[in-house]
């Protein structure tokens, strides 16, 4: 009975952080200045080890709920919606550079952009750094990072065409169109 009570504990800590994300609570001890602190280095922390023979329940459904609050338009005048949604975008761009996760975060990039590209529009200026931040870690995901001195040879490495690109993310060909 313990050791299963003890296995559950990851996904109660999981789902007790996205609670915390979530609420309106002007009380809460999420602090969303300096990257969202030490949260983003908890959900990589725990999701990352997840036992990848149970299909990584937790962390699909993490990343889930942060591509909700990421990708939700948030009304301006409200600045704790704001923050889970700067909450929501550190902690993806933690998920997305963590090599450890390797595979298991590419089904999850088209939607990170999409969050990403639409944080720009805020009007609150950690929404717009947070969707920088991320797009960044992005970009390396997508692209892979420069592993050459050589500045002329460099359109070489790290990338691929608009097919392949599009073939990759095929829902982010009508996005970037719209």
């Amino acid at each position: 009975h313990h050791l299963t009570s003890f296995h559950l504990l990851p996904a109660q800590w999981l789902s007790d952080v996205i609670d915390s994300i979530k609420s309106d609570d002007p009380d809460s001890k999420l602090c969303s200045t300096r990257r969202s602190a030490g949260v983003p280095f908890f959900v990589q922390a725990v999701t990352s080890t997840e036992p990848a023979t149970g299909g990584r329940k937790c962390f699909h459904s993490v990343m889930k709920e942060l591509l909700i609050l990421a990708l939700s338009h948030v009304r301006e005048d409200r600045l704790q919606s704001s923050q889970a949604q700067v909450h929501a975008l550190n902690i993806l761009r933690a998920l997305y550079r963590d090599a450890r996760l390797g595979e298991e975060v590419v089904p999850y990039v088209a939607d990170g952009l999409k969050a990403s590209i639409l944080g720009f529009k805020s009007e609150q200026w950690a929404v717009q750094n947070s969707a920088t931040l991320l797009l960044s870690a992005l970009m390396t995901r997508m692209f892979g990072v420069k592993r050459s001195k050589d500045e002329t040879n460099m359109s070489k490495k790290n990338c691929q065409t608009g097919r392949a690109f599009f073939h990759h993310y095929p829902s982010l060909y009508p996005f970037l169109l719209s």
